[in-house]
């Protein structure tokens, strides 16, 4: 009977979550599971902050009025 062997690969598992608190409670929890290589936890710009980083690249448009702005729409 011929012997088979298994050949393990990684596995990614992304989890979104609202609260960066919660993200930090789950971090914890799974760094006690065996098997668990790595652990990252990411904070995500949102949108105002996303803009307040173009605002201060100076990646801004400058409109006339606000009937120009509609006509480019």
């Amino acid at each position: 009977m011929a012997s088979v062997t298994t050949i393990q690969r990684p596995a990614e598992i992304t989890i979104n979550v609202s609260d960066l608190s919660v993200a930090k409670d789950i971090s914890r929890l799974l760094k006690r599971v065996s098997g668990i290589t790595n652990i990252r936890v990411k904070k995500n710009k949102n949108e105002v902050e996303l803009a307040l980083e173009e605002a201060h690249k100076g990646k801004v448009k400058q409109w006339n009025s606000v009937d120009d702005y509609f006509k480019t729409l």
